[in-house]
């Protein structure tokens, strides 16, 4: 990656890169671009009344954001919305919401033990979190949910494309392994009317998968199914 930036200069933005990492992380968490989006231009008082956090600290976590270009302040200290700080509301259509939240959280605790993973070669995040990554989103079920959101968001844009590139149709039953809560699935069912699917993944993500699939009225093509997909997947045509 080239820039004008003097190489130490370059680096050291590198270096402080988690800063800027868990300021979106802490913006996503207390909803700002949602509320921004909501009331319009707000100022610290504003922003801390409506999400509770600290007057002087919002303000420079938000000084912070604007310096990256994620919201904009005004001459009266307002900020408002850019278009990397629209990313960060729950609804837009390219929401990354879900991801800093994510990534600002749990993924940003297995980072923590990297040294641990290059030096062992055993898994960081087990260090850092006690158990493995679908063991853990298991046990907790509102990062899980999240967690589906993040995958989504991240993938979402890829799903249109290839249901428009790619031909299904000669596929009797499409197996999607570790289909999350159904999104591609159901987009590739629905293009294909005599497809039928299986969607593969853990109990409790398919359990969270159920209320999609039937929502978009596919309970009598699409098969739910839970297991392990590193001891074996279920049979079908493509997969």
């Amino acid at each position: 990656m080239e820039n004008n930036l003097p190489p130490h200069i370059s680096i050291t933005q590198m270096i402080f890169g988690f800063v800027t990492s868990k300021a979106i992380h802490v913006a996503a968490k207390l909803n700002i671009a949602d509320l921004v989006a909501s009331h319009g231009p707000m100022n610290a008082a504003q922003l801390a009344q409506e999400t509770g956090a600290h007057e002087e600290s919002i303000f420079r976590l938000m000084r912070a954001l604007a310096s990256n270009g994620i919201f904009s302040e005004n001459q009266e200290g307002r900020f408002s919305l850019t278009p990397l700080a629209e990313c960060l509301q729950e609804n837009s259509a390219d929401s990354m919401k879900a991801m800093a939240i994510s990534a600002g959280g749990l993924f940003y605790k297995a980072y923590n033990e990297l040294s641990f993973a290059v030096h062992s070669g055993e898994a960081g995040f087990e260090k850092a979190i006690g158990m493995g990554p679908f063991e853990y989103l298991s046990n907790n079920p509102e990062e899980g949910k999240t967690f589906d959101r993040a995958m989504t968001n991240f993938h979402g844009g890829e799903t249109q494309p290839m249901i428009d590139n790619y031909d299904f149709s000669p596929f009797e039953t499409i197996v999607d392994v570790g289909g999350g809560n159904g999104d591609v699935l159901s987009a590739v069912l629905e293009r294909n009317s005599d497809t039928k699917g299986i969607l593969f993944d853990m109990h409790e993500v398919t359990e969270r998968a159920k209320q999609n699939i039937s929502n978009r009225g596919l309970n009598g093509r699409c098969k739910i199914q839970a297991g392990n997909f590193f001891e074996s997947v279920p049979s079908g045509d493509a997969y």
